[in-house]
Order: C-alpha cells, then sequence, then structure tokens
C-alpha cells in the first residue's frame, strides 16, 4: 500500500495527539493558534496529494478519489475558518477545546472516505463523542449542561438505531464493505430487511444533520452550547455528512433502492422546511433562530438529493457551500454576544451605531432569504432547476412556500436593527471578525458573476464519483 495516500489523515490525528500533551506546557492561546496552524497544513497536505487516480487504503476500509479529496478539502476549510473565529473571539476555555475540534474533524475527514461499516462508524462514534464534549464544555452555564445530555442522550439513542440498520445489512447480505455490497445489491433482489437496513442508518445520518422529525435536539444545542460551538454544529458536521450521503447516492452504491429510500427523503425535507418557517416565527433567540433556520437549509439540500440526479447533486453542493460561507459570516458577529442572553434585541440600533456593518449582516441575512441577486438566490435556484426539470413540481411549490413565510423572521431581524429602539448593551466589534464577517457578504454578492465556473467546478468533481 502506498502510505503517502493517507498522509493527511495521519497528520491530523498524530499533530492532535501532540497537542494534547503540549496543552500541559502551553498556554491554551497558543494550543488553539497551533490547532489552527495544523489544520492548514492538513489541508495543504491534502490539495498536493489529490489527484484524479482512486486507491482503497487498508484493506479497502478506506475509499480516496477526486471527489472524496474535494469534500474532505471543504470540510478542513470550514474547519480552518471556526478555528480562526476561535483564536479571534473572546472565548477563553481550556486548551482541551480546539484539541476536540481537531478530534471531530479527523473523525469527519475518515467518515467521507469510509468504504466499509466497521470504519465508517468508527469515524462517525469519534465524530460524535467528541461534539458530546463541545456541546457541554461551558460548565458553569446550565443551559450548556442542559444541551449536553439531551444531545448525548438523543444522540445515542440515534447510534443505536444506525448501529441495528448497519446488522441487518450486514444479516441480509453478509458483507461489510460498500464496493462489494454495491455488486451484490445489482446482482441479487432487494428485501425488505436490506432497505430498513438503509433507511435506520439514513435515520443516525438525518439525526445529525438535524433534519425534521429528528431535530428535536438542535434547538436546545444549539442555544446552549457556546456560541462557538454552534457555529461548527451548523456548519462543518452538515458538510462532512451531506458528502457522505451524495457519494453514498451517486456512486451506484443504492441504485437499485432508490425508489424505497427517495420517498422517505422527499417527506422529510418537506417536512423540515415547513417546520423551520413556522418554527422560527416566534422565536426570539438568535441561536434557536438559526437553529430552525438551519432545519429549513437541510430541507432544500435533502429535496435536491432525493431526485438522484447528477443535477440534484451539484445544487445540494452548492447550496451547501454558499451556506456554509453564509452562516459563518453571520456568526462572525454573534459570537461576541453573551451565549445565554443571544436576543435579537441586542441587534437593535446597529444600524445608527455601526451602518457598514449593520449592512453586511443584513446582505448575508438576505442571502439566507434567497434575494436575487445576492449568492442564497442562486443556490435556491439551482434546486428549483433540478427539481422541476426532474418532475417534482409539487416538491418545488413546497420550497417556495416555506421560503415566503421564512422572509418573516430574516426580515424581522434586519428591522430589529434599523428600526428598533436602540438597546443598552454594548457589543465590542472585533476588527478581525468584523473583516470575516465583511468578506462572507462581498462573497455573496459578487458570486452571481462566478456562479456558473463554480456550478461547472462542483459538476466536473462529482464526474469522478
Amino acid at each position: 500500500m502506498n502510505y503517502i495516500q493517507i498522509l493527511p489523515e495521519a497528520f491530523s490525528i498524530v499533530s492532535s495527539l501532540i497537542l494534547l500533551l503540549l496543552g500541559i506546557v502551553l498556554n491554551r492561546r497558543t494550543i488553539n493558534l497551533l490547532a489552527l496552524v495544523c489544520t492548514v497544513i492538513t489541508l495543504i497536505i491534502l490539495i498536493f496529494l489529490t489527484g484524479n487516480n482512486e486507491v482503497f487504503p487498508f484493506n479497502a476500509l478506506l475509499k480516496l478519489n477526486l471527489y472524496i479529496r474535494s469534500a474532505q478539502g471543504l470540510i478542513l476549510t470550514a474547519g480552518i475558518l471556526v478555528l480562526l473565529l476561535l483564536n479571534l473571539s473572546k472565548y477563553d476555555y481550556k486548551y482541551e477545546f480546539s484539541i476536540l475540534i481537531l478530534f471531530a474533524l479527523f473523525g469527519m475527514i475518515t467518515l467521507v472516505s469510509a468504504n466499509n461499516l466497521i470504519s465508517f462508524y468508527l469515524a462517525f462514534e469519534l465524530m460524535s463523542i467528541s461534539l458530546y464534549v463541545l456541546a457541554s464544555f461551558n460548565k458553569d452555564s446550565a443551559y450548556s449542561c442542559e444541551a449536553g445530555v439531551k444531545y448525548f442522550t438523543l444522540s445515542a439513542l440515534s447510534s443505536c438505531i444506525m448501529l441495528y440498520g448497519m446488522s441487518l445489512l450486514y444479516g441480509y447480505t453478509g458483507l461489510i464493505n460498500f464496493s462489494e455490497m454495491s455488486l451484490f445489491l445489482q446482482n441479487h433482489q432487494v428485501t425488505y430487511g436490506i432497505v430498513f437496513g438503509l433507511v435506520f442508518i439514513l435515520i443516525g445520518l438525518c439525526f445529525k444533520l438535524a433534519i425534521a422529525p429528528f431535530h428535536m435536539w438542535a434547538l436546545d444545542v444549539y442555544q446552549g452550547a457556546p456560541t462557538i460551538v454552534t457555529v461548527f454544529f451548523s456548519t462543518v458536521p452538515k458538510a462532512a455528512l451531506v458528502t457522505f450521503l451524495i457519494r453514498f447516492f451517486m456512486d451506484d452504491e443504492l441504485e437499485d433502492v432508490e425508489k424505497y429510500i427517495q420517498p422517505v427523503l422527499l417527506y422529510v425535507s418537506a417536512l423540515s422546511v415547513l417546520i423551520s418557517a413556522f418554527g422560527a416565527l416566534r422565536q426570539k433567540n438568535l441561536k434557536r433562530l438559526l437553529a430552525y433556520s438551519s432545519i429549513g437549509h437541510v430541507g432544500f439540500i435533502f429535496a435536491s438529493l432525493s431526485i438522484f440526479t447528477r443535477m440534484g447533486t451539484d445544487s445540494s453542493l452548492i447550496y451547501l457551500v454558499i451556506y456554509i460561507i453564509t452562516s459563518i459570516g453571520l456568526f462572525s458577529y454573534f459570537i461576541q454576544i453573551d451565549d445565554d442572553d443571544c436576543n435579537i434585541a441586542n441587534l437593535s440600533g446597529i444600524g445608527k451605531k455601526h451602518p457598514v456593518l449593520a449592512f453586511h449582516l443584513s446582505v448575508l441575512l438576505l442571502s439566507m432569504l434567497g434575494i436575487p441577486p445576492l449568492a442564497g438566490f442562486f443556490a435556491k435556484l439551482f434546486i428549483f432547476k433540478s427539481l422541476i426539470k426532474s418532475g417534482f413540481i409539487s416538491m418545488s411549490l413546497i420550497l417556495v412556500i416555506a421560503s415566503i413565510i421564512s422572509s418573516y423572521y430574516y426580515l424581522n431581524i434586519i428591522k430589529a436593527m434599523y428600526f428598533d429602539k436602540a438597546s443598552g448593551n454594548k457589543i465590542a466589534c472585533s476588527k478581525g471578525l468584523f473583516i470575516i464577517t465583511s468578506l462572507a457578504s462581498l462573497i455573496n454578492i459578487v458570486l452571481f458573476i462566478y456562479v456558473e465556473d463554480l456550478y461547472s467546478l462542483i459538476h466536473l468533481v462529482t464526474k469522478r464519483l
């Protein structure tokens, strides 16, 4: 085996373990900075090793190709941005905080490349355990402790359901390797045991993606966890799980069971966008509101995935990329607000005090809503085009209705910034975080010039599936 192919994964886990030991002698700020540097180096190594060839390291426990490497690059890039926010923010948690993020990132890049039920489950649990601890890291906050307990309890249940689905797959096929399982499904009749196994695995993944009706944990966890953890939850795990699902659906591994899985995906996506639209209408807490928003955005992605076409896959990926950029831009400001008082009222008066900042926040919110010519509009446009072209008119109408309803709570935040009386709370505007918010806003403004190029690039990558 050519061990050089797994150098990014090896460097990621070894550097994480070394930093865990160095934390004893170095201060936490230094560890946070080193964690950021190590993640950047991992990404650089990955870029240099990315090629068109397909390899199966460790006796086909993993699978590496251009698409998987690109997905890992997206995960690491999102992780770098979160670690950058951590270094620029007021958060001064113990050094294990950034180490846990590194462990979660390693679990995610390994999960995307998993080619075996065992390697997939190990990577999934490594990611999950790190997220459990991160959710409850602020032990001085009752909300954070509640978030950790709820997330652990419900996530453990979903992991058991997923493991039961894996046992069904193994029991009915006698295989654990994804490639061999694909050949089995092509040459044998698909039984209901296999379908139930796949559905149970999908339930476990849906839980981590916080898609309805498996979203019950998201609101309390997003609110209770430190805001830097909330931005991590809302972006990086979604990048890992969505890219894995795309690979799983489009790599001919589910070719003969699409007709069984498609109704499930359509129902959960429709339910998600509607619950998101109606549930967020009365929310005053920004993190709970963005939790509902996240549920809706994943619903859009699932709607595009459910049609099982290359166009749908490309549309979901471009939506995911734009969503990550927009979310990180918004949270770059929100992480400066106190965790237990992250209320819309804290934004009142920003339009007069910080007009440039208010403009950029408004751009990001309008992009999430899907107002042209911002990037979010084109993300939704590609999804509508893929659905309509495949004949899913009803699903498109549901998404349009949900988008119209959701405009209320996005515009309500903008109204608070420009028209509500200024609150007495003074929030310092960090220059570094302001730059990130501004860059995310500018990307959303100018992306319409390059949106076709981005779509073509994504299409080139997905062709390598």
